[in-house]
């Protein structure tokens, strides 16, 4: 027999997750028009228990199913939400490499950001410069 990974719905309700289609939130009208129509034709399954609808399930056999917790939180379950933290992560690197190479290009580095006093000052995009006092060992920064 094969091994298929569930999912925890809420309340102790299960669903194989290599059927799921889609996990989708409930406030949308055309999500619940769609779950209206389900409903009409017998393919949906309700595992709220009572409780406010927050979350439809749509599987590959058509079926819909009806959960109390959040899409965000199912996701979670499903480890989406790493997947989704790692290129959140490479985005801002590279939003980081451009900056850097921006102020390559403009002239700025660190030995030129010393005020008089020989405190680092960072510049901000307008340009101005802002004292930083950030101590390192025995060093002002």
């Amino acid at each position: 027999m094969d091994k298929q990974t569930l999912l925890n719905i809420g309340k102790n309700n299960f669903v194989v997750v290599s059927r799921i289609l889609s996990i989708t939130t409930f406030e949308a009208a055309a999500i619940k028009r769609f779950v209206q129509n389900a409903k009409e034709n017998g393919l949906v399954l309700n595992s709220t228990c009572g409780r406010k609808t927050r979350s439809a399930i749509v599987l590959d056999t058509g079926f819909v199913i009806l959960s109390s917790i959040q899409p965000e939180t199912l996701a979670s379950r499903l480890k989406i939400k790493d997947s989704v933290k790692t290129h959140t992560k490479k985005l801002i690197d590279i939003e980081l490499n451009n900056e850097n190479d921006e102020n390559e290009n403009s002239g700025i580095s660190d030995n030129n950001n010393k005020n008089k006093h020989g405190k680092k000052s960072i510049i901000n995009k307008k340009g101005k410069g802002k004292e930083s006092n950030i101590k390192i060992g025995k060093k002002n920064v």
